[in-house]
C-alpha cells in the first residue's frame, strides 16, 4: 500500500514539483508517473519517463508502506535516485530459473542498474542526500540490493515431498522420500576476480564438493569439480552471474563519483555501506569495491558493537572470497566482540552452525585462522614450511593446491605427501587416519583388522571444521566427517566402543554430532545409536543435541524420525542461543524444514501430552494439598478402616508382663 504526496527538497528548502500540468493536477494520494513504472516493474517506460521529464526525477515523494509483519503503516521521503535502488532487491529474487534466463538480455536487474545509472547523470546530487526512513543514502541501498541469486524458490514449491506421517507410537514403515527434483548447479564463477582478491581460499568453495559421494565419483571416474555437491553447504548455492556482479559495481562506482564521501557516511544505527552489503549477502567484487573506496569501514562497528565480518558471519557470505575481502582488510576481527559479547565465529555457530548455510564450512574455517594468516604471504609460509617450521594456527594453502577440502587437509598435515598416499605400493602401509582422509574405506576396514589397536589412537590432525583436534578425537570421530559406509564405522566401534562416548575436544563433540552435521547416513547415525543410545542426550560447549546439529545440517528426514524415537524429549531442549531445534530449521530454511518442523512439533505435542498425564495421576493420588482434607472426609477415613487390615485385634498384657496374648 503505498501513497505518494509530491513536497518540498527537505535538504534545500527549493520547491521540487514539477512543471508539468499534470504532475501539478495530481492528487496526493496518486503516485507520479515515474515511480508508478518502477512499481510495476516497467523499467522501461520508466527511463523514457525520466528522459522526457527530467524534473520529475528531482521530486521528493512520501511513500507510506505496511508492513506485513506487524500491520504498521511507516512512511518515508525518497527521490527517484532512492526508489530505484530500494527496488533493485525485489529485481534480484525473480524466477529465474535456468542460466539461460538468468543472463538473459531482459534481466530486471541490469535494467534497473541501467535507470539508476540514467537518475544518477540526470540528478547527481541526489547520491549525497538521505531518505527519510532509516537516513539511507542511495549507496546504501544500492549496496544492500547488490546480492545474488539464491538457486531454490522462495517458497521451495519445487520441492515436493508428502506430509510426513511420523508418530512416536506406531512406527511407520514408509518415511517420505525427499527429492530436490534436478540437481543444483554450482555456477559460482571464479575466473574475472581482482587482483586483490587472489588468496588461499579462491577455491574454498571447491571443498564441499568432496563429500560421501566421492568414492562413488572414484570409481565412475569424475572429478570432483563436474560432480553434482550433496553437502548442505553446496545445497542451496547461490548463483553469481557476471552480468549482474559488473552491473552493480557500475552502479556502486557512478554512486561513489557522484558522492565520494557517501562510503564513510552512516546510517540509522551507525551502518556504513559496507555494513548493509554484508547484511545482504553481497557479491565478492561488490564488498571487494566498498573496501577499496574505504578500507577503514572493515573496523567501523555499528551501535550494536557489529563490525562487518559480523554481519557476514550472522547473515551469511555468498561466496567465501567475501569472508576473505573482509578479513585482509581487517584480520584483527576474529577477535572482535559484539554488544553481546560474541565474536564472528560464535556468531555464525550460532545461527547456521558448522554447515547449515551456503559456503558455511568456508566462512567457518577462515575465522578460525589466525590473523597473521591474512597479513603473511603465502611465499613466506612455503619457505617456513620448507624449513620444517610450523607456523601457529596456520594451514598451508595455496592456489595452487588448494583444490578440494581434503586435500587442504592432507597440505596442511606434516605426514606425508600426496605422491605417496596416492602410490598403491606404499597406500596400505598408510597410517588409519590417512586412509581415512583419503576415504579408502576398503583399506581402512583392513587395516582395522590387522591392527584393531589403531582405532583407540587419539588423532592430532586438523579436521573438517578448520581447527586442530587436541583431545578425545579417534578415528571414529575422523570418519564421521566424511559420509563413511556403515560397516567401516560397525568395524571402528568393534576396536574401539569407548570412542561412541568420547567427547572432542574443542568442541564437545560425539561422533554422534559430527555424524549429523556432516551428513552421515541414517545407517551410520542408527549403528551409533545402537551402540549408545545415551549419546543423543548429551550436548556439546555450545549446548546442541545431535538433533539440533541436524537441524543445522538439514540432514535427511529419516535421521531426524530416528533422533526423535530415540530421545523424543530433544525437541523440546534448547541449546545455549536458546534455539530449540524446530526453530534452527526454520530460520535456515532447508528444503525438508516442513517435514522436520511437522516431527518435531509431533514429538514436543506427545512429550507434552505425556507429562501432563502423569502430572495429573500424581495430583490424583497424592489427594490435597499437604495430606490435609476437610473435616467430614478426615472423618469419614477415619470410619472406614483400611483395606486387608485384620478387624477386632487387642494386644492384652499378662499380670507379670512378660508374654503377650493375641485376641
Amino acid at each position: 500500500m503505498y501513497q505518494i504526496s509530491m513536497t518540498t527538497n527537505p535538504q534545500s528548502g527549493s520547491a521540487s514539483s514539477s512543471s508539468s500540468g499534470d504532475i501539478r493536477r495530481m492528487n496526493r494520494s496518486q503516485l507520479p508517473p515515474l515511480f508508478v513504472y518502477m512499481e510495476t516493474g516497467d523499467w522501461a517506460r520508466a527511463m523514457e519517463r525520466a528522459k522526457k521529464h527530467p524534473r520529475e526525477v528531482k521530486t521528493w515523494a512520501s511513500i507510506r508502506s505496511k508492513s506485513s509483519s506487524n500491520d504498521r503503516i511507516s512512511g518515508a521521503k525518497r527521490l527517484a535516485l532512492h526508489h530505484a535502488c530500494f527496488k533493485l532487491r525485489s529485481s534480484v529474487s525473480g524466477s529465474f530459473g535456468t542460466s539461460a534466463t538468468y543472463n538473459a538480455t531482459t534481466d530486471p536487474f541490469v535494467e534497473v542498474c541501467n535507470l539508476i545509472l540514467l537518475l544518477i547523470e540526470l540528478y547527481p546530487d541526489a547520491a549525497g542526500m538521505r531518505e527519510s526512513r532509516h537516513g539511507c543514502l542511495p549507496l546504501h541501498l544500492a549496496a544492500f540490493a547488490s546480492c545474488t541469486l539464491n538457486n531454490n524458490s522462495k517458497d521451495d514449491e519445487s520441492v515436493k515431498s508428502e506430509p510426513s506421517t511420523f508418530s512416536l507410537s506406531t512406527f511407520s514403515s514408509a518415511l517420505p522420500s525427499f527429492t530436490s527434483g534436478v540437481s543444483r548447479p554450482s555456477n559460482i564463477r571464479n575466473s574475472g576476480r581482482s587482483q586483490s582478491e587472489a588468496t588461499t581460499m579462491t577455491a574454498g568453495f571447491l571443498e564441499e564438493m568432496f563429500t560421501g559421494n566421492q568414492t562413488d565419483q572414484k570409481k565412475a571416474g569424475a572429478s570432483p569439480k563436474e560432480s553434482n555437491s550433496t553437502s548442505v553447504s553446496m545445497g542451496h548455492n547461490f548463483l553469481i552471474s557476471e552480468k549482474r556482479e559488473e552491473a552493480a559495481v557500475r552502479v556502486l562506482n557512478a554512486l561513489l563519483d557522484a558522492y565520494p564521501r557517501a562510503s564513510r557516511m552512516d546510517s540509522e544505527g551507525g551502518r556504513l555501506p559496507l555494513h548493509t552489503a554484508c547484511a545482504g549477502r553481497a557479491t565478492p567484487l561488490v564488498v571487494a569495491t566498498l573496501i577499496t573506496a574505504n578500507p577503514s569501514a572493515a573496523r567501523h562497528r555499528n551501535k550494536d558493537g557489529f563490525l562487518p565480518l559480523h554481519l557476514a558471519a550472522h547473515w551469511g557470505i555468498s561466496h567465501p572470497n567475501v569472508a576473505t575481502s573482509l578479513l585482509k582488510a581487517y584480520p584483527d576481527a576474529t577477535f572482535g566482540r559484539n554488544r553481546w559479547e560474541r565474536t564472528p565465529l560464535e556468531e555464525a555457530l550460532c545461527m547456521a552452525g558448522e554447515n547449515g548455510r551456503p559456503h558455511q564450512a568456508s566462512l567457518v574455517r577462515a575465522l578460525r585462522k589466525h590473523p597473521s594468516y591474512w597479513t603473511r604471504p603465502a611465499e613466506f609460509i612455503k619457505e617456513e614450511r620448507k624449513k620444517g617450521r610450523q607456523i601457529v594456527d596456520i594451514d598451508d594453502m595455496d592456489d595452487d593446491t588448494c583444490i578440494t577440502e581434503d586435500y587442504m587437509i592432507m597440505q596442511s598435515n606434516s605426514r606425508g605427501s600426496p605422491e605417496v598416499i596416492r602410490s598403491n605400493a606404499q597406500r596400505r602401509n598408510a597410517d588409519l587416519h590417512s586412509l581415512i582422509r583419503d576415504q579408502e574405506w576398503s583399506l581402512v576396514l583392513s587395516k582395522i583388522e590387522a591392527n584393531p589397536l589403531d582405532a583407540e589412537e587419539e588423532l592430532k590432525v586438523t579436521t573438517r571444521g578448520g581447527f586442530t583436534s587436541t583431545y578425545g578425537f579417534t578415528p571414529l570421530h575422523y570418519a564421521c566427517e566424511r559420509h563413511p559406509p556403515q560397516e567401516v564405522v560397525e568395524a571402528l566401534i568393534a576396536a574401539c566402543p569407548s570412542a561412541v562416548a568420547k567427547r572432542t575436544m574443542p568442541g564437545g563433540a560425539l561422533p554422534l554430532h559430527i555424524a549429523c552435521t556432516w551428513n552421515a547416513p541414517v545407517e551410520v547415525i542408527a549403528s551409533l545409536l545402537n551402540a549408545d543410545k545415551a549419546s543423543c542426550k548429551v550436548q556439546d560447549e555450545l549446548g546442541n543435541l545431535p538433533l539440533h546439529s541436524a537441524a543445522f545440517s538439514g540432514i535427511s528426514t529419516p535421521v531426524v524420525e530416528r533422533l526423535l524415537r530415540t530421545y523424543p524429549k530433544a525437541s523440546l531442549a534448547r541449546n545455549h542461543q536458546g534455539s530449540l531445534p524446530e526453530e534452527i530449521s526454520k530460520r535456515l530454511r532447508h528444503d525438508n524444514r516442513k517435514e522436520v518442523m511437522g516431527m518435531v512439533t509431533i514429538a514436543r505435542e506427545e512429550v507434552m501430552a505425556k507429562r501432563n498425564d502423569k502430572n495429573h495421576r500424581r495430583n490424583k493420588s497424592d489427594g490435597p494439598l499437604f495430606g490435609l482434607g476437610s473435616k467430614d472426609s478426615r472423618e469419614k477415613s477415619e470410619e472406614q478402616p483400611a483395606s486387608g487390615v485384620q478387624q477386632g485385634v487387642e494386644v492384652p498384657y499378662t499380670k507379670d508382663d512378660s508374654e503377650l496374648v493375641w485376641v
